[in-house]
């Protein structure tokens, strides 16, 4: 082997051992980054994938609340309240009413139940829950309350816990005592994430 070729060989030498520290260095520099992205920003990191789960216990309801009454439990501003007022108002008797014209749909007696949602490992995802009420001794579905859309949740953390205020209609027969099932599905797939059901209870001022 010449001088030259010994040179030449060290050069290479050298540059592919600039080249890995480099490399290392733009590797350290990225995780560093991505490190302080994510302790700032908590909500962009990942789902750990070995963590998916739902639950939706009802912990409790409270019979014989009115669509009005469940309207200002569940609404922190006046502004917000006519709001939601004006679309309940909408969807029960078309885009043109009015609290004079279908106002009488608000003192409509039902049962405000509580919902406390826990999911795992579906961020950035939707969720969707839907209710039905059950005669408590036939284990019937009562007409006219089954499979109603509730609500839909836009997750943003890995694991997302929000306790859920929900409104069901009254049952017929106030004289039976009924339960409510809660069904919390994957809005992307309906796959049935979890499902849970209330204690029995008995309907008041229906």
């Amino acid at each position: 082997m010449t001088d030259a070729d010994e040179t030449e060989g060290a050069k290479v030498r050298r540059w592919g051992a600039l080249g890995w520290t480099a490399f290392v260095a733009v590797v350290a520099l990225a995780s560093s980054v991505v490190a302080i992205v994510f302790e700032r920003w908590p909500g962009l990191k990942p789902d750990p994938p070995t963590t998916l789960g739902a639950s939706c216990p009802v912990f409790a309801v409270d019979p014989g609340v009115t669509e009005d009454e469940f309207l200002h439990r569940t609404t922190l501003s006046k502004d917000d309240y006519e709001r939601r007022k004006a679309t309940w108002l909408r969807a029960s008797c078309g885009e043109a009413a009015t609290e004079e014209t279908c106002g009488g749909v608000l003192r409509i007696p039902g049962e405000e139940v509580y919902v406390r949602t826990t999911v795992q490992g579906f961020k950035r995802r939707s969720i969707a829950m839907r209710v039905s009420l059950y005669d408590a001794a036939s284990k019937q579905r009562e007409p006219g309350v089954s499979n109603v859309d509730v609500t839909r949740l836009r997750l943003q953390a890995p694991t997302d816990t929000a306790v859920v205020p929900i409104w069901v209609l009254c049952p017929q027969d106030r004289r039976r005592a009924y339960f409510v099932r809660v069904e919390l599905y994957h809005s992307g797939d309906d796959v049935l994430l979890a499902v849970a059901d209330s204690k029995p209870f008995k309907p008041r001022r229906c």
